[in-house]
């Protein structure tokens, strides 16, 4: 058997966001508390001889990217920790009987996932639902969705009573919702008083069992979450009611509630596949594509009403974002090429016709978008290793992203490890003074331009900073360090291809 582990760390994704001194100019100084979050992404599996997966464990949770917010911070380390920890101890107790199983079928794996999306993150409100999705074997897996929502400044979780002390009007809005529903869902004939427990227990007073409504909030309403078998039956799948802000104006507290008029929506995707329910496109924003597995070739099929346009790649889009903003209305897409590349492309669409970009070579890879003047995106990065770098950008008048003038973040590509030095090396710390680090010194990169500098870490926290050229000329790729070739001055350097 061939078991793998990536403990808190990252397949391909971000694990620190540093912003150094002197990074931003005055005029950013109004942004420097912006809420980035990103998701930590840890594994662990194992695979039959012939490299058939018999059980996969996956966790990927939400951490605040940046300095600030130390107390939220705080509340995510210690309820990602907690998810962890759960998600190992559920793979490790059905490690057994998932092996037994792939001895006797071999195409069926046990799967165990816990995934975080952040559907609101600014300086009022974090709010994140999480799918923990579970295949253990029997007729088909399931999915539970939970909700968690946090004052941004305190880390308190927000429960129902801080976001309206109005229970009967919520009940009221939320019984008409589901009723709408009912007519059309196969509805379990006690929805009613199950959905009204889950509102009471929701409210802290635990009547009976510890069932409740969970939701989340994002920058136009509130998301309420009934999973399955909670009112109807596997079939109907996950029950979900949205109560607007604008429908419901005096239903909420104020300071929940945002004015502005951007819309910013994720849409889901599977194989390339989406769809986005628009009235101002009529239908709806869809996205159709089709893999030739062989030739390694996909044409995603962009449909806005009754526009659309096709789109080559190898591929098809892993994620996509669509954006209603003051500057137009544009869908974001990643897509993924070999080598796990992956770039961006927008694409207009409030145009008589759909616009396509060039490749930007940038990624929504962990990426959340709720505000076009500053979000973050993300790029490979070859200096002393590849990595994954996070970008901050606003938007232009056209739609596209542009980078601010900062450093880029950067993190080990796939599971994060030190850097360890074989020959004593002089570096420079934050205020400019010289450090000496001897042979031996382990060292984590934090932060690169891609070019002249790259800041690392010491195991005591205090961050040093090692001046970089290029040695393209020399041998056609790497830097060198102090004039001492990389590969001499480091014991490995995680390079990828």
């Amino acid at each position: 058997m061939i078991r793998s582990v990536c403990r808190k760390g990252l397949t391909l994704g971000v694990l620190l966001f540093t912003f150094l001194p002197g990074t931003f100019s005055a005029a950013e100084a109004d942004r420097r508390q912006s809420l980035f979050t990103y998701q930590r992404e840890n594994t662990e599996s194992e695979w039959d001889e012939e490299h058939r997966p018999i059980i996969t464990a996956r966790s990927q949770l939400t951490e605040i990217a940046g300095e600030g917010w130390d107390d939220l911070k705080e509340v995510l380390e210690k309820r990602n920790d907690a998810i962890y920890d759960r998600v190992l101890e559920e793979y490790q107790e059905n490690l057994e009987s998932a092996r037994e199983r792939h001895s006797d079928i071999p195409e069926m794996t046990f799967s165990i996932v816990s995934e975080d999306e952040v559907t609101r993150a600014d300086d009022r409100i974090l709010s994140i639902g999480r799918t923990d999705y579970r295949f253990l074997g029997g007729a088909h897996g399931l999915s539970i969705l939970t909700g968690s929502t946090y004052d941004s400044e305190t880390g308190q979780e927000l429960l129902l009573p801080d976001l309206t002390e109005d229970e009967t009007a919520l009940t009221e809005a939320l019984m008409g919702k589901l009723a709408l529903q009912a007519e059309e869902a196969a509805f379990f004939d006690e929805w009613r008083d199950t959905a009204a427990l889950m509102i009471q227990n929701a409210y802290g007073r635990e009547a009976e069992g510890d069932v409740r409504v969970d939701f989340t909030v994002d920058r136009s309403g509130v998301n309420f979450i009934f999973d399955p078998y909670d009112l109807a039956p596997y079939s109907s799948g996950m029950i979900s009611v949205r109560l607007s802000f604008a429908e419901f104006p005096d239903l909420f507290i104020d300071w929940i509630e945002t004015e502005e008029t951007d819309r910013f929506e994720k849409i889901s995707l599977w194989e390339g596949n989406g769809f986005l329910p628009e009235e101002k496109y009529g239908d709806g924003i869809s996205l159709e594509t089709i893999q030739n597995t062989k030739e390694a070739t996909a044409v995603t099929t962009v449909k806005a009403g009754e526009k659309s346009i096709q789109i080559d790649s190898e591929y098809g889009p892993l994620k996509a974002w669509y954006l209603q903003t003051s500057r137009g209305d544009f869908l974001y897409m990643d897509f993924l090429w070999d080598n796990d590349y992956r770039n961006l492309r927008v694409l207009r669409l409030d145009g008589e016709e759909l616009t396509l970009s060039e490749e930007v070579p940038l990624s929504l890879q962990n990426s959340s978008i709720f505000n076009v003047e500053d979000f973050i995106l993300s790029e490979r990065i070859y200096v002393l290793g590849t990595y994954t770098g996070l970008i901050r950008c606003h938007m232009d008048e056209n739609g596209l992203p542009v980078r601010e003038g900062v450093d880029q973040i950067a993190m080990p590509w796939g599971s994060r490890m030190d850097l360890t030095l074989k020959a004593d090396l002089t570096a420079k710390s934050p205020e400019g003074t010289e450090v000496f680090l001897p042979a031996g010194t382990r060292l984590k990169p934090e932060a690169t331009d891609g070019e002249s500098f790259m800041d690392l870490s010491t195991a005591e926290g205090s961050l040093v900073r090692l001046s970089l050229a290029s040695a393209r000329e020399s041998k056609g790729w790497g830097f060198t360090v102090n004039g001492i070739d990389e590969q001499d001055l480091f014991e490995f350097l995680p390079y990828a291809g």
